[in-house]
């Protein structure tokens, strides 16, 4: 395995467990979505290491828009937070 390769195998890895696009983790300060009120990084969507894996693997789709909706919460330290 070559370094690129490797590097590529290591993004795509933190990308699914971010749940993030490769995207989303590039252009992270773009997006409104992906930011607090404090205007740091924040991933509404990510439910924790294990649910996003198992979720890529066995292809679960999210009902996103009902995520989204929900997204009016806190962010603490990249997961959902409190109201």
């Amino acid at each position: 395995m070559t370094c690129g390769t490797a590097y590529l195998v290591f993004r795509f890895t933190y990308c699914i467990c971010g749940n993030l696009t490769t995207a989303e983790l590039l252009n992270k300060r773009k997006y409104a979505y992906l930011r607090d009120a404090a205007d740091g990084f924040c991933n509404r969507f990510d439910d924790g290491v294990g649910v996003n894996c198992v979720e890529f693997w066995t292809s679960g789709v999210k009902q996103w828009r009902e995520a989204r909706a929900a997204a009016a919460v806190v962010c603490l330290w990249g997961g959902w937070g409190v109201e």
